[in-house]
């Protein structure tokens, strides 16, 4: 019981609000491992999202340069730890909006 009361201190956003609302319910570490690994475990499925959301991933309008480059990256990430640069910055370019190249 004890690994589960620090638990809360090595999970963060989504993992963390899961955990404040099941805690009472987690009685064993074999509980929490089950239901954590039960939420997100799937990764082929997290992938996957992450691809198709990488696939049509385009700069928004409002949304700042460094904004979308950030977000692209994540997912790139998200999909392939060790991505080429060249598959990145291929990514990046395919949704950037048009008016970066724009001249000031």
């Amino acid at each position: 019981m004890m690994c589960l009361a620090n638990v809360y201190f090595f999970l963060d956003g989504t993992a963390r609000q899961w955990y404040v609302n099941n805690e009472d319910a987690l009685d064993s570490w074999e509980a929490f491992k089950n239901g954590l690994s039960g939420l997100f475990g799937d990764r082929q499925k997290y992938t996957r999202r992450a691809e198709e959301q990488l696939k049509c991933r385009a700069q928004r309008s409002g949304e700042s340069t460094q904004s979308y480059i950030q977000g692209v990256l994540g997912l790139c990430q998200e999909v392939n730890p060790l991505m080429k640069e060249d598959e990145k910055v291929s990514h990046l370019m395919k949704g950037v909006a048009e008016d970066i190249y724009q001249p000031c």
